[in-house]
């Protein structure tokens, strides 16, 4: 939630220092579940906020789905005896997370390197 109340001059430095490709980075490298999902999240919900490919700062679309398209997908996982408020919490955002996904693709909103690599 903090990206999505901070103001333009940090996006500016975030895109500026090159943060972006350092978090895509982590992802890809098959480091620790947790860590790569809360930052493919991240930066989800972040250029959502942003406006997507045609929003202020597109780096972050851009950063989101080269993810997207390299496949990078997240196996569903169980918590050990969650109470039944976060076991609908954690149903909810991933189904609207993969809802969001999928409806991105129908729309055709995906940049070039999806779109090389769909058959």
């Amino acid at each position: 939630m903090l990206m999505n109340n901070i103001g333009e001059q940090v996006h500016r430095q975030v895109i500026d220092t090159g943060i972006l490709p350092i978090l895509v980075k982590i992802v890809k490298k098959k480091t620790e579940l947790p860590v790569r999902e809360r930052i493919f999240l991240l930066l989800d919900a972040t250029q959502t906020a942003l406006g997507g490919a045609s929003g202020k700062f597109p780096q972050y679309y851009s950063a989101y789905y080269d993810l997207v398209c390299a496949g990078v997908q997240f196996p569903q996982r169980t918590r050990e005896r969650p109470s039944n408020h976060q076991a609908a919490q954690e149903s909810k955002k991933i189904t609207l997370n993969g809802e969001l996904v999928a409806a991105r693709y129908e729309a055709g909103a995906h940049p070039v390197c999806c779109m090389t690599h769909r058959s």
